[in-house]
């Protein structure tokens, strides 16, 4: 990922060397936070009852999601002998690495090199991403990363008219997304074909003998799958669960008032989760807009691609930004093809505004280590603080000496920002942070019931987080028994359970704002 241009090819080389650290550094210091328990669990519960089809939690059928991300993490679980939150992360950061590599080899076919390697560099750095949800272990990265190549596919071999090549690859790729995450990849395809033929004017092209080869290889792949899924349980619930899921978050399913207010607020909201880079909005405001993105075939893909997809996220109220990762990159092609657009001195000031600012915060973040109480006990902590201050300052310094217009400076220190991040802020977080008692609590209530079977006790609200870390303890699966009244076991139970019967308690741990006791029975 080098650029072949003297200015440049040192700043991007250093940024891909630090990206690696990083994005590791301290990847497993906070307990499991959303889905992320979710998926770990469907994963060790197949692993547990020896079953990679019908996908369970708490033994009870689970349909949220079809199985192939939890195989891909049985795969690391088996490979690594662990099943902690590194490994559980280590996907989503492997996946992003990923994914930026192949936005720049991608889109440097149809557009400069060094806007290639920027639009790959802002998809790995903008906020959201590099402060949030890199460090989860969630599906959505990866997911993106396959229908990202299939729509891709779509635009390669449109141009070339080699449909024999396009339809196979880009239903394959997105009957992989499917079994990742059900509906939404079909959404995606069926939006990004339709809109593309269109534009080409080659819409007698979507009944080429290749389309209807491209639908067969999707219901082989997902008929396959179901075909073995209904030897263990009715495929309908599960196929229910799959629409209802995909249909859930829209405005369909939503009051008018929210699916009202979000309308408004979606723009706004995304130029946040966007920033630095969505600042570079500005160089779109221009008459000839759509004149320039119409000359560049690739650029103009990617703004239909935006323009038909987004409008299903603007109006359902339920939309997570991890969602949208796969339009992030077409989005940044966009804003960063037209930033080039600018004439020398209106992408000088772009610059310098955008990384004084960049460098001013994070200089002052740099010096909080110095002056803000910390919790956390950081080994060499002075020495580590005083490095990263000399580094953001030394990188201001060539950055205003190269004459303040070098973009490729503008990922770098956003880099050595999530280096900060996460020597400093991390290990305050773990410190400080609720859901590390909550874990503490959970292990040590996990070894207690390390001798005999251990249930849910009744209708206990059970969060995933915490059956997460009993089942990980205690290798076995976290059943819940509806009738309560098995004799030698260990329950956990909410507390207002605890008057039903005589029950010797031996444990006692909140969660997430909810009490608990572990019990036995006798």
């Amino acid at each position: 990922m080098l650029e072949k241009i003297e200015s440049n090819k040192y700043l991007v080389a250093l940024i891909c060397i630090l990206a690696v650290p990083a994005l590791l550094i301290n990847l497993d210091v906070m307990p499991t936070l959303g889905d992320e328990a979710t998926r770990a669990l469907v994963a060790l519960e197949f692993m547990l009852r020896k079953n990679y089809i019908f996908s369970t939690i708490n033994g009870e059928a689970y349909y949220n999601k079809p199985p192939l991300y939890n195989w891909l993490l049985v795969l690391l679980f088996n490979t690594s002998g662990r099943a902690d939150e590194w490994i559980l992360r280590l996907p989503a950061v492997v996946s992003l690495l990923a994914f930026s590599v192949t936005i720049y080899f991608t889109m440097k076919k149809h557009v400069e090199s060094k806007i290639a390697l920027l639009s790959a560099f802002a998809f790995l750095t903008f906020g959201r991403m590099l402060f949030y949800d890199s460090m989860l272990g969630h599906i959505d990265i990866l997911f993106s990363l396959i229908l990202y190549l299939a729509i891709y596919s779509i635009f390669y071999f449109i141009v070339k008219e080699r449909y024999y090549l396009l339809f196979p690859s880009s239903y394959f790729l997105t009957a992989l997304a499917f079994l990742m995450k059900g509906l939404p990849a079909l959404v995606f395809l069926g939006l990004s074909l339709g809109v593309t033929f269109l534009i080409f004017k080659k819409l007698k092209a979507l009944f080429h003998p290749a389309h209807f080869l491209g639908i067969a290889i999707f219901m082989l792949i997902i008929g396959s799958y179901f075909l073995i899924y209904n030897k263990y349980n009715s495929s309908d619930d599960f196929l229910k669960t799959l629409w209802s899921e995909s249909s859930k978050r829209t405005a369909f399913e939503n009051n008018w008032k929210s699916s009202l207010s979000f309308l408004f607020i979606f723009p706004f909201e995304y130029l946040f989760h966007l920033m630095p880079w969505s600042l570079l909005i500005v160089t779109c405001f221009r008459k000839d807009f759509f004149t320039i993105a119409k000359n560049n075939p690739f650029i103009f893909f990617c703004l239909i691609i935006v323009a038909v997809n987004i409008p299903i996220y603007w109006i359902s109220p339920e939309t997570r930004p991890r969602y949208l990762f796969l339009l992030f990159p077409f989005i940044f092609s966009i804003l960063i093809y037209f930033y080039f657009k600018e004439g020398a001195e209106k992408q000088k000031l772009i610059t310098s505004i955008l990384l004084s600012v960049a460098f001013v915060v994070f200089v002052v973040m740099a010096c909080f280590p110095f002056f803000a109480e910390i919790h956390a006990q950081i080994s060499l902590k002075n020495l580590k603080a005083s490095l990263l201050l000399i580094t953001l300052i030394t990188i201001t310094y060539f950055f205003f000496k190269s004459g303040r217009k070098n973009l490729f400076y503008l990922p770098l220190a956003l880099i050595i920002a999530r280096i900060g991040f996460d020597l400093f802020v991390l290990p305050e977080r773990a410190t400080v942070s609720p859901e590390v008692q909550w874990k503490q609590d959970v292990v040590a209530s996990a070894k207690i019931c390390k001798d005999l079977p251990l249930y849910i006790y009744k209708n206990s609200f059970i969060k995933h987080n915490l059956t997460y870390y009993l089942t990980t303890q205690n290798k076995r699966i976290l059943q819940r028994d509806y009738v309560g009244e098995k004799k030698d076991v260990y329950y956990i139970m909410e507390n207002f359970y605890f008057q039903e019967h005589s029950f010797k308690k031996l444990f006692e741990f909140q969660y997430d704002g909810r009490y608990y006791f572990i019990v036995k029975s006798e």
